[in-house]
């Protein structure tokens, strides 16, 4: 792969899948924090029990708002370990997510927003 997103990625979730790892480096998924001091995920842990020691979520980058609903989230943990997936049917990520505190690589231009069309 050329051109990596994260300089400190795998160091940082050494358990995080390959495929997700690579999709997330390459641009095709997108990882965020969880904003875990937000009301919205205190009342969706307590639905979602497998969502409480979440630190972080891959999604579509590409996933228009009106068809998240078809999208599934994966919710990770500290390490990279998959907590949970969870359909956007059950669960709007807006308003639970924060940036991310992986290294981008030098030069690399973030350029990430969530379509809202």
């Amino acid at each position: 792969m050329k051109d990596l997103k994260y300089k400190d990625i795998q160091e940082r979730l050494p358990e995080l899948s390959k495929p997700l790892l690579d999709s997330i480096q390459t641009e095709f998924l997108e990882i965020r924090q969880v904003d875990r001091s937000c009301e919205k995920f205190q009342l969706t842990s307590s639905e979602i029990p497998e969502l409480e020691d979440c630190k972080y979520v891959v999604f579509s980058r590409f996933m228009r708002k009106k068809d998240r609903h078809a999208e599934t989230f994966v919710f990770l943990g500290e390490h990279g370990e998959t907590l949970s997936h969870v359909s956007g049917r059950e669960l709007e990520l807006y308003g639970l997510l924060e940036g991310c505190d992986l290294e981008l690589n030098d030069g690399f231009v973030c350029s990430w927003h969530v379509h809202s069309s």
